[in-house]
């Protein structure tokens, strides 16, 4: 049975480029002045047009739905919307840009991010954050430390990512370059495009360091959309570079935006989609839809076709071809719930009730190492014991039964409940989407001997 945590796989799951959606906003004529550091020539209004409509039509070509919001001519910046949130699957985080004309931008972003997200958060100050200084790896995300970013706004913003599931490491971006993604930017999920002055960042450990050639640091941001590399135009010994190894790219005017000090992963706010198998019924109360699942024997595991990832919403699908993640979510019917797992894990080996539990009167339907759990006929958690089995379950970031905290701690934040009365108990990451667990012992040695998620039945 193949283990969803398995490295190969993994990186499937968690590619950082795999984006679905993009939010974008037109410039407006007040981009002619945006903020610059140096002289040079200024940049052309009608250049600048032609750069951002070029830039969104290849987007919608690589299949990203795409939405752009209206100019704010208050904001000559404000095209550049990368610096004011972050978007992920799990939701959305609106940031404190570090210059003092773009704090403004934040409030008019706000609406949008709720439009498009169930949950938003927001970077407290004191400090400052710029989206330019995150990159997203296939296992964490890196905060640069820059002109733009301070540490106060780094460690909030790192607290903040953890509720979101997300580990976060702190960088230091090179002086002289102004973001922490000016200087690299992902070539594909093990390969990072960096200028010389980054080549030893601790942070690309793990990771294969590609140098841009002589002449051409500019270069290093990139933009990686699913199987595609932007790239600016005028940047050919780096094309060719990317030619070399067999990368796609896509070769965009960058000349006038570049004269305001900005570069292709600035003017969007790129996301992966969670999908969702099955939905709540609508509001004429029809039945839920269940979109179609590759089809397993009941009576085995559907490994060939599926992974099973745990989650704090639920229990992630993976689709093994196309790498595509859709959530069982809380909420659905019991028996949608049990047919789902039951193509991958088989048959459910015993149904029970207990109707003393802390959260109400519980059922339980065992797959093994897995038992889901229900309220009022509706899926509302999930346990995983040590028991046979339970490899087959980990999240997408490879925690699950017998993993050491350690490991775990390398790969997620770890919140130890130090008061629980059910031993060594712990949470990875915070908030509403967090996952429980227990250790088998007190150490960094000890192993995870469960796991659990949404409303459960214990007895603290």
């Amino acid at each position: 049975m193949a283990r969803s945590g398995h490295p190969d796989y993994a990186r499937d799951m968690t590619a950082p480029f795999a984006f679905t959606h993009a939010l974008c906003r037109t410039p407006a004529p007040s981009a002619v002045n945006g903020i610059r550091a140096g002289g040079g020539p200024d940049p052309e209004l009608a250049g600048i047009m032609a750069e951002h409509a070029a830039y969104v039509a290849v987007l919608r070509e690589l299949g990203l739905t795409v939405d752009v919001l209206p100019p704010l001519d208050a904001f000559p910046d404000a095209l550049f919307v990368e610096d004011v949130a972050l978007t992920f699957a799990e939701g959305a985080i609106l940031l404190r840009p570090g210059a003092p004309s773009r704090a403004g931008e934040v409030a008019h972003i706000r609406t949008a991010l709720a439009e498009r997200h169930g949950r938003v958060l927001e970077l407290a100050g004191p400090g400052h954050v710029d989206g330019g200084d995150v990159l997203r790896l296939a296992d964490s995300v890196i905060i640069g430390l820059s002109d733009r970013t301070d540490r106060a706004g780094a460690e909030t913003l790192a607290a903040l990512l953890g509720e979101l599931g997300h580990r976060a490491q702190i960088a230091q971006t090179p002086p002289g370059v102004l973001h922490f993604k000016t200087g690299c930017g992902l070539i594909d999920d093990r390969t990072v495009l960096a200028v010389p002055a980054m080549r030893d960042c601790p942070e690309f450990a793990g990771l294969e360091v590609v140098l841009t050639p002589m002449g051409e640091e500019d270069a290093a941001n990139i933009l990686r959309v699913r199987d595609t590399v932007l790239i600016g135009a005028h940047w050919l010994a780096t094309q060719a570079l990317l030619a070399a190894r067999g990368v796609p790219f896509r070769a965009l005017p960058t000349d006038q935006i570049a004269r305001i000090d900005a570069g292709l992963s600035c003017m969007s706010l790129p996301k992966l989609e969670r999908h969702i198998f099955y939905t709540q019924p609508a509001a004429d109360d029809r039945p839920p839809v269940v979109p179609d699942v590759p089809e397993a024997k009941l009576d085995g595991p559907a490994a060939a076709s599926l992974s099973v990832a745990l989650d704090g919403a639920g229990l992630r699908f993976i689709d093994k071809t196309s790498g595509k993640a859709s959530l069982l979510a809380f909420g659905i019917p019991r028996k949608q719930a049990e047919e789902a797992l039951a193509r991958v894990a088989g048959v459910v080996d015993d149904r029970s009730d207990n109707d003393e539990c802390g959260a109400g009167p519980m059922q339980f339907s065992r797959f093994d190492a897995m038992t889901l759990n229900f309220q009022d006929d509706k899926f509302v958690g999930w346990f995983l014991g040590d028991e046979a089995g339970a490899d087959f379950y980990s999240t997408v970031s490879g925690i699950g039964i017998g993993t050491t905290r350690a490991k775990a701690s390398a790969s997620a934040t770890v919140v130890d409940h130090k008061d629980s009365t059910l031993g060594e108990e712990f949470s990875l990451g915070t908030g509403d989407a967090a996952i429980g667990g227990m250790f088998a012992e007190p150490g960094k040695d000890a192993k995870i001997e469960a796991l659990f998620a949404g409303a459960n039945c214990f007895f603290r």
